[in-house]
């Protein structure tokens, strides 16, 4: 296990998968912060290519605007589209705000929404 820490995230590096867990300081971040949060994270997937990601947003405060997205999409997402990503999970505080618990479209991979830390774990590691 590889561990890797600033004041916005933990990224940790675990068998196929990787972790990003935000904190509670992204209540301040701006856009420019969260894109090179973003690449930074990305450096990592390019560098490991993990089978799965999880990414814990129980703390995560910073308001994505639809540009900001748009740029996720173009900018990271398809990079865990070219390393053939399985799984993705996003750890929220509350799974009943996303409707649909299973999202594949164009993606190489599955997105799915759980608020509990572990059964995400074992679900990203293909467990």
């Amino acid at each position: 296990m590889k561990n890797f820490s600033n004041k916005f995230k933990d990224v940790i590096v675990e068998g196929k998968s990787l972790q990003l867990i935000w904190k509670s300081e992204t209540k301040n971040m701006k856009d420019k912060d969260f894109q090179r949060e973003a690449l930074d994270f990305r450096s990592y997937v390019e560098e490991y290519k993990p089978e799965g990601i999880l990414v814990d947003m129980r703390n995560f405060g910073f308001k994505l605007t639809p540009e900001i997205s748009s740029w996720r999409d173009q900018n990271i997402v398809t990079v865990y589209n070219q390393i053939r990503l399985k799984r993705f999970a996003f750890v929220v505080n509350d799974v009943s705000n996303y409707a649909d618990q299973k999202i594949k479209d164009k993606n190489t991979f599955e997105t799915r929404y759980f608020d509990d830390m572990d059964v995400a774990l074992k679900w990203v590691s293909g467990k």
